[in-house]
């Protein structure tokens, strides 16, 4: 059967053409009326004198539309109906109805008629609109559920495809961390290798310092421990910084002292500092947070400060945001960050100066484990800068449990 399109044009025979027609009635007379003017149409059709044996015909030859009288010998219209809407409810039905019985065609209607058309029939395009609407009915029913069917298959090959990712990501994220913790393996073992031939050099280096004090090698000797101290930092930070980032630490808030913290902090460095460290807070001010994440995020943002900063002073401070906020503040007057390098500055074993020929010594690791460290712990971290001017590092500490 060809492809149709409803047009509502009665002249055109070919709207109808190619179309399989069962028709069911005991009316002689009007059933062979019906066939001629469908034939007419290029339609083909089947008549059958009653309700039994028009079930059969139409389980044989299953025509496109049905059109069927309501009262027949037999099996009537109603059981007709009833049957065919349950085993193909996609093929249209046309009742035909004789005055004066409305409620035959409303219960007709509810068990599956599409139409119905009235007896006696005046004029056959009465007949054809029916069919046509029925026909157009039909062809839409049909392109929805193809159209939910093609919808279920690319739900579910999209489904599956994204059943498939899943399984692909979830393979390497296993495959990252099974890498990450071998190499966490892999660097803590080189740490403890280096570590204690390392620590067995240092000893003999502080008893050789001891031994040969106000000798000529005493300035030696201490070039060689503070080197020994500078390897073993950078090992320490490396160690550390790639246990962040296999998971190995997990948060465990409370509440302490911060103040304590940074002049502890602070005391460390106030001989070596070439400027002064000037503390401005309470000598009480309490927060809560992870205290060992708290301490390694101040200690290198501390260290940084000095480390960069030859002339003018370091300032730490506090500033009470809310009643559940407190910003440290430490600033400093050093060397300054370029606008060019500030979308690098977490980024590990980077520095804005590069080589062998750079004027600061560092690993480039400190503020990437201060920011790794800051993200574990929900503390906001900013960082304002201006190259040769001075650097001003604040975090955002929660004061509540």
């Amino acid at each position: 059967m060809t492809e149709n399109i409803y047009v509502n044009n009665f002249d055109d025979h070919s709207a109808l053409a190619g179309y399989k027609v069962l028709i069911i009635d005991d009316d002689i007379g009007l059933s062979g009326s019906i066939k001629m003017f469908l034939e007419d149409h290029d339609c083909e059709v089947i008549v059958c004198k009653e309700g039994k044996s028009g079930i059969v015909k139409f389980e044989e030859w299953n025509p496109d539309i049905l059109i069927v009288d309501l009262n027949m010998p037999g099996i009537d219209g109603h059981s007709v109906i009833s049957f065919i809407a349950k085993t193909n409810p996609e093929t249209p039905i046309i009742v035909i109805s004789g005055t004066g019985i409305i409620k035959d065609v409303v219960r007709a209607i509810k068990l599956g008629a599409w139409e119905f058309v009235t007896k006696p029939i005046m004029e056959f395009e009465d007949l054809e609109m029916s069919i046509l609407r029925s026909l157009e009915r039909a062809s839409l029913k049909k392109e929805n559920a193809e159209y939910k069917t093609n919808l279920e298959k690319l739900v579910f090959e999209r489904t599956r495809q994204l059943s498939l990712t899943i399984k692909e990501l979830e393979a390497a994220q296993e495959k990252a961390i099974q890498a990450s913790k071998v190499k966490s393996e892999f660097l803590t073992q080189i740490s403890h290798e280096v570590r204690t031939p390392l620590s067995i050099i240092q000893n003999y280096v502080s008893l050789l310092s001891t031994e040969c004090s106000r000798n000529e090698f005493e300035d030696y000797l201490v070039t060689i421990n503070k080197a020994g101290k500078r390897l073993t930092r950078t090992i320490e930070m490396i160690v550390e910084y790639s246990e962040l980032i296999a998971g190995g630490y997990e948060p465990k808030r409370e509440s302490f002292n911060v103040s304590k913290m940074i002049n502890d902090i602070t005391a460390r460095y106030r001989d070596i500092s070439s400027v002064p460290i000037k503390t401005h807070f309470n000598s009480s001010v309490i927060v809560n947070s992870d205290r060992y994440a708290v301490n390694q995020i101040l200690g290198n943002i501390i260290d940084n400060a000095v480390k960069f900063t030859e002339k003018g002073e370091i300032i730490i401070s506090t500033e009470y945001v809310s009643t559940s906020g407190l910003k440290v503040i430490v600033a400093d007057t050093g060397i300054g960050i370029s606008d060019d390098y500030m979308s690098k500055i977490f980024s590990p074993f980077s520095q804005e100066e590069q080589g062998y020929t750079r004027s600061f010594d560092g690993n480039g690791i400190g503020l990437a484990m201060a920011k790794k460290y800051c993200e574990m712990n929900n503390i906001e971290i900013e960082i304002k800068s201006k190259k040769n001017t001075g650097t001003t590092v604040i975090l955002l500490l929660s004061t509540i449990n």
